[in-house]
Formats: structure tokens, C-alpha cells, sequence
């Protein structure tokens, strides 16, 4: 008789989270999903100048009239350059010129880890509001919001009134037909007193206050974790109206870790929670499908990014943007169909 396996054996491969198919299951996907028999080539009809083009699957569609919200990274404002002339709130959105850091007016609203944007999610669907939390005064009289990327200090009763800005726009999630979500990285600042996570570590003012700097820390965020932050934000929006979500990982990578790690291998850590989260996601919501821009720049056999190896290259980011419309869009789809 052959020796019985250990028992430990089985609770591993019973383990939660294990995708199981059957012998009969993988062999008919084998035969049957010719974007998953062979990885392209440079011969391979989705391969097109350095790019690869994965086949996708929509399960929805954007019309002409579909209102859409985006939220997250820096590539979201990317996404929403190629939805120009849509019903996109965010892209509206601006700020006065003395208020903006950056060439986008509307940069400062971008997310850029998980717990930073199920909160935005969440508030946003149950209609509350974060009231003066985790407003950190920087100078004497000027302030700074610390659930947004960026900004200059401004007086108090401006940084209330532009939280007050924001969370209107946020009312527009949940009435949306699109929520496009892009994940950017782990590693989020944390106030413990407020319980939220942050976008921006507070100024050297609080830094330099030992009993003020005792109030944050650096969380890196795990699959689990970012997964339930992100998947009961989903829920509570799902039920409040929510249609449908694109989901996907932005390819711009982290810029500085704040670990012990070089930032090569934080990044690398960093996008592989993200990826196997949207993963997880896509699998958990029929409402939901995942986009494949992240893959997309990085198979890119040229190199994608400008000359600070960081930001994609605009004419990348438009052939990736491109692919998304030609599968989504549905007068692009009806086009290319012929219809």
C-alpha cells in the first residue's frame, strides 16, 4: 500500500484563494483560449510596433452618454485625456492658478494607494464627509490637507472649503455607469488618531514635533488588506447605484520607498500586490472587469517611459488608452464590427 500523503498536505491545497479547475476544465481552456496558448511573438497579429495588444473580454460597454468617474494614480488623468469631450467630472474639475503645483489642474486629486481610495469610495457612497481630519496646519495660519497628493499651504477656511469642493464632485461616483479605478502602489502614510490612510506624509513641521510625528506611520500595505479595503468599498458603492468598474494598475512606477529596500524591488513588490488584487476583484464583481495597461507598457519592447524613466511616453499612453476605447467604446466596437 502506497504511504498516505502528511495531513498538512491537504490543508494546503484546500488553502482559501486557490484557483482549482478540473483536468477536463484546463484541457477545454487549453484547446479553446487562443489568447492563452502561446505567448506572442513578434510575428503574433497582437504584437504591433514593440506594443502587445492582450484580447479582452468586455462585459460592458461606454456609450456616448455614459457618465464616468475616474480615480486614482497619475495614469487616470492620463485615461481621462482619452475620454475628452465625455461626461467625466474629474477631468472638469480645476483648481485657482495660485493652488496648482502642477501643470493639471486637477492633479491634486489623484489616489494612489488602496486604503486612500476605498475611503474616497466609501465616503462617497454612505454621503459622508471627513470634517477637518487629518488637516495639519504647516506655517503659522496655512495649512494642508493630507488626503490630497499635493497642493500648497493655504488659510484654513480655504483648505475646508476645497474639501467641501471635492467631496461634491465625489457625489457623482455613485450615480456613475463607469467607475475606472488605476491602482497605484502600497506604501500609504497612516494617522493613527483619524484612522485614515493619507496621500502625502504631513510637512516638516510635524515632522520636527515629536508628539505630532508619533501620530503617523508607514504602512505597507498586504494582498489582504488592500484587497478588503478595497472590495468592501466596492460593495457599499455597488449598492448605493454604482453600474460597473474598470479596474486597472497603473505601469508608472514607485518613485521613493520609504522601506529599507531598493525601489526597484519595492516597486516590483508593490505592483505584484496590486495585480494580484485586481485579480482577485475581477474574480469577486461581475460588475467589474480589469484593464491591462500595466501589462501593455510593460511588455512594451522599446522603452516606454520618458527621459526620467518614470512617466510613460505620451504616445504609449494614447496606443494603451487607445486599445482600452477600441474594446469598450461601443460606436468603436460597432465600427469595427462593421454594424
Amino acid at each position: 500500500m502506497a504511504p498516505m500523503p502528511p495531513e498538512h498536505d491537504s490543508t494546503i491545497a484546500d488553502a482559501p484563494g486557490v484557483t482549482s479547475l478540473s483536468l477536463a476544465e484546463a484541457m477545454k481552456n487549453r484547446r479553446t483560449n487562443a489568447a492563452g496558448s502561446r505567448y506572442p511573438g513578434i510575428d503574433a497579429e497582437r504584437y504591433a510596433d514593440g506594443l502587445i495588444y492582450p484580447t479582452l473580454n468586455p462585459t460592458f460597454s461606454i456609450n456616448t452618454d455614459s457618465k464616468i468617474f475616474t480615480i486614482g494614480s497619475c495614469f487616470a488623468r492620463n485615461i481621462e485625456a482619452q475620454l475628452k469631450g465625455r461626461n467625466v467630472p474629474t477631468s472638469h474639475f480645476s483648481l485657482p492658478e495660485g493652488e496648482i503645483t502642477q501643470n493639471i489642474g486637477n492633479r491634486i486629486l489623484n489616489e494612489y494607494n488602496p486604503g486612500t481610495m476605498a475611503q474616497r469610495i466609501r465616503y462617497a457612497a454612505q454621503k459622508q464627509s471627513f470634517g477637518d481630519r487629518a488637516i495639519v496646519e504647516e506655517k503659522p495660519g496655512l495649512f494642508s490637507d493630507l488626503l490630497l497628493s499635493g497642493g500648497v499651504p493655504l488659510p484654513l477656511a480655504r483648505v475646508q472649503e476645497r474639501r467641501g469642493e471635492i467631496d461634491a464632485l465625489y457625489q457623482n461616483l455613485v450615480s456613475s455607469d463607469v467607475l475606472i479605478i488605476t491602482l497605484g502602489l502600497v506604501e500609504a502614510w497612516y494617522d493613527k488618531a483619524n484612522k485614515l490612510y493619507l496621500n502625502r506624509m504631513p510637512g516638516p513641521a510635524v515632522v520636527r514635533d515629536k508628539t505630532q510625528a508619533a501620530q503617523y506611520e508607514l504602512r505597507v500595505i498586504d494582498p489582504d488588506t488592500a484587497f478588503a479595503l478595497l472590495s468592501d468599498a466596492l460593495k457599499i458603492a455597488f449598492g448605493a447605484g454604482l453600474k460597473h468598474v474598470l479596474l486597472t494598475v497603473s505601469p508608472v512606477p514607485l518613485q521613493t520607498t520609504f522601506t529599507e529596500q531598493d525601489v526597484v524591488m519595492a516597486n516590483s513588490y508593490s505592483k505584484s500586490v496590486l495585480r494580484s488584487v485586481a485579480a482577485r476583484l475581477d474574480a469577486a464583481f461581475p460588475q467589474l472587469d480589469y484593464f491591462p495597461s500595466y501589462e501593455m507598457v510593460i511588455s512594451y519592447s522599446n522603452n516606454p517611459f520618458i527621459d526620467d524613466n518614470v512617466h510613460v511616453k505620451p504616445d504609449v499612453v494614447a496606443r494603451v488608452t487607445g486599445h482600452m476605447m477600441d474594446n469598450y467604446d461601443a460606436d468603436r466596437r460597432a465600427g469595427a464590427s462593421g454594424a
